[in-house]
C-alpha cells in the first residue's frame, strides 16, 4: 500500500474546524491521545534513508509501522506497512513493553517519544473517502493531514491531485513534507542550541 498524504500547519484551529463544518459538513470525532515511539536501525541511518519505524499506542491498539522513503517532491507519499501487535488478551501497556523490548533486543534504539492529540474525520470528495485529521502536538502546534491509501504506484499521481484540490478548497497553502518526528527533532535541537 502507498500512503498518499499531505500536511499543513493550522494557525487557527477553531476557524479551520468551523470552515470544514459549515462548507463541507465535516465534523471531527473526539480527540484521541496517541503515543509514538520512534526507533533507529542499528546499521542504517533512517534520517539519511528517509525511513521510519514506529510503535504507536492508539486507544487499546499497539501498532508497529514501517514507512519507506518519500517518493515525490510535493507530498509525503510513501510505502507503509502496519501490523497490530501482541495478544489482545494482554493489557496495552504489556504489549507495548514487549514490542519495545523485542526491538531493543534486535539493537534498534529508541530515537524519540512523541505525544499527539488527534481528531479524525472522513470526507467523501470526488468519489473518494479521504481521511482527514486535526493534530495537536504540544511542542509543535496544530496541523491537518489529508490521506488517501492506494494499492498501486500508478494511482499515486491521481490521489495526490485529488488531495491538493481538496487542500485548495480548504484554503490551505504551503504544504509541509517534513514528518512530525523531523519537526520534533529540529525543535529539540533548536532548544538545545539556545541553552548552550
Amino acid at each position: 500500500m502507498f500512503e498518499v498524504e499531505i500536511k499543513f500547519a493550522v494557525p487557527d484551529p477553531e476557524s479551520f474546524l468551523a470552515l470544514l463544518k459549515e462548507e463541507f459538513g465535516l465534523v471531527f470525532g473526539e480527540e484521541i491521545f496517541e503515543s509514538d515511539l520512534f526507533f533507529q536501525h542499528p546499521n542504517r541511518d533512517f534520517a539519511q534513508s528517509d525511513e521510519c519505524l514506529r510503535i504507536r499506542r492508539h486507544k487499546e491498539q499497539i501498532l508497529l509501522t514501517y514507512k519507506g522513503p518519500k517518493i515525490d517532491s510535493s507530498s509525503k507519499t510513501r510505502e507503509e506497512i502496519e501490523l497490530s501487535l501482541g495478544d489482545p488478551d494482554l493489557p496495552p501497556e504489556k504489549r507495548l513493553e514487549r514490542s519495545r523490548e523485542l526491538l531493543n533486543r534486535l539493537d534498534f534504539c529508541e530515537k524519540a517519544h512523541l505525544e499527539k492529540y488527534r481528531r479524525s474525520g472522513v470526507l467523501n470528495y470526488q468519489n473518494r473517502r479521504i481521511a482527514i485529521t486535526l493534530d495537536r502536538i504540544p511542542e509543535l502546534g496544530f496541523f491537518t493531514e489529508m490521506e488517501l491509501e492506494v494499492e498501486f504506484r500508478e494511482e499515486v499521481e491521481e490521489a495526490r491531485s485529488i488531495l491538493f484540490g481538496l487542500a485548495s478548497d480548504f484554503r490551505l497553502e504551503n504544504g509541509i513534507r517534513t514528518s512530525y518526528l523531523e519537526l520534533f527533532l529540529a525543535k529539540k535541537r533548536e532548544i538545545e542550541s539556545i541553552k548552550m
